[in-house]
């Protein structure tokens, strides 16, 4: 439970940065890899919400689009 809590704080953290940050495709990539990590290591919640922060810096990404639906 803990573990959850410091993930949805940490993705709280990032979403309130907001829209001044430049979308960066790099750095999605780096939250998508680690969204694939944690999909391997069966955590699902924090692999969504890696994909999630990742899919916000590179909209136009299918392939990140459609791990974050899955």
């Amino acid at each position: 439970m803990r573990k959850c809590a410091q993930i949805l704080l940490a993705a709280l953290a990032a979403a309130s940065l907001g829209p001044a940050a430049e979308p960066s495709p790099k750095e999605a990539a780096l939250y998508f890899r680690a969204g694939e990590d944690a999909a391997r290591k069966g955590d699902s919640l924090k692999a969504y919400l890696l994909y999630t922060q990742a899919a916000r810096l590179n909209p136009s990404d299918a392939l990140i689009r459609e791990r974050k639906l899955a």
